[in-house]
């Protein structure tokens, strides 16, 4: 398996780090709406609702002992290794455990883990190589592509700072592709999943996040979807479509492939729609929905490439887009790929006579940028 994960803390404005069961399943739903399939608990045990709704919506979990820069002396850390693994240990969504992180760790507690674990799941060190895994946090892409030569599983329990780095989602598609290329790429946690800002009473209700210490979320502090979220989205979801060839004598057939580690693309569904769109200075009217289908689910096994038939009417040709929305076997939408057509090419023409059109995309639309 690839782990495709986030960092995630238990956080709210209102309430800090005091929640509800509900805030901890809303949290499990927005990672998945993602296409993330884990999230690590930076930088301490999570809440029983959080593993609750790991284990009930699917989400892979890194549990970490608490820990930063600075560990816990041996004493003191196998009690807390004791209650942490026995509080926990039957949530089956616990991949690993993680001995602190980035210099919190206490080698001498290495093996306590295992003593309260009938499953002897394997112990992290988030930031340094151990037993096996590289979690090296935030590698350069020339350091990535160096250690992707092995011989540890790569995999950075924190990467692509929300903040430094110019949002999480910036950079993904270069490092996503040398760690799934790689047959010692395991994945990687983006840090980190929200912004942390407490609302202020004091000041109006301003969002205060102290600084620039805690503005560097995929969502905001309410969960806004930002950019980030859309990119991670689109580059993490399960099904990838590549991008077509579209001419007259385009057939409907697209090359998809499966990046489920279990499930075939049988249970997926495919929705198309053939769109045609208003004149560019129309900013109001939807675009018309020339015909409509569902196309057949290939059989695609994990980690396969095969083809997706669309139907394609007669008339296709006079259409402006060809829209494709792939759902999961929960019947979550996973993305919408639009792709213009030969239609909009000459409406273009039409309009512009004979410039060539200015095509603007956003979140599954395409429109029509008007010549000023």
């Amino acid at each position: 398996i690839l782990l495709k994960g986030v960092n995630r803390h238990s956080f709210r404005p209102e309430t800090g780090r005091a929640l509800d069961p509900e805030d901890c399943y809303a949290d499990v739903r927005l990672i998945k709406s993602m296409n993330m399939n884990a999230a690590r608990m930076s930088h301490y045990p999570p809440d029983e609702a959080f593993l609750d709704a790991c284990d009930e919506l699917g989400l892979y979990v890194l549990d970490e002992l608490s820990g930063w820069q600075h560990a816990y002396d041996t004493e003191i850390g196998r009690r807390l290794v004791r209650e942490t693994v026995e509080h926990d240990v039957n949530h089956p969504s616990i991949l690993f455990w993680c001995n602190g992180n980035e210099g919190g760790w206490n080698r001498d507690l290495d093996g306590d883990f295992a003593l309260y674990d009938p499953q002897q799941r394997r112990v992290l060190h988030p930031w340094d190589p151990f037993s096996g895994v590289d979690t090296k946090h935030y590698p350069s892409y020339s350091e990535l592509t160096r250690h992707l030569k092995g011989p540890d599983l790569v995999m950075p329990t924190e990467f692509l700072h929300g903040l430094y780095d110019g949002g999480g989602g910036a950079g993904l598609d270069d490092y996503w592709k040398a760690i799934s290329e790689s047959p010692f790429g395991a994945g990687g946690f983006i840090w980190v999943f929200a912004d942390e800002g407490v609302r202020r009473d004091d000041q109006n209700g301003r969002i205060d996040v102290f600084g620039k210490f805690a503005p560097d979320g995929l969502v905001g502090p309410h969960h806004e979807k930002e950019g980030s979220y859309y990119t991670v989205r689109d580059i993490w979801s399960p099904v990838q479509i590549a991008t077509p060839e579209i001419n007259d004598k385009f057939t409907g057939q697209l090359a998809v492939s499966n990046r489920y580690d279990f499930t075939s693309l049988e249970k997926c569904r495919f929705q198309w729609k053939l769109l045609n769109y208003p004149d560019p200075s129309d900013k109001k009217t939807p675009p018309r929905i020339m015909a409509e289908g569902v196309a057949p689910s290939p059989a695609v096994p994990p980690h396969g490439i095969g083809g997706l038939a669309i139907p394609l009417p007669a008339n296709w040709r006079d259409a402006d887009a060809l829209s494709v929305v792939a759902f999961g076997p929960d019947q979550q939408e996973l993305w919408n790929w639009v792709w213009p057509l030969p239609g909009m090419t000459r409406q273009a023409d039409a309009k512009t006579k004979g410039s060539p059109p200015k095509v603007e995309t956003a979140d599954g639309e395409i429109r029509l940028i008007a010549d000023s």
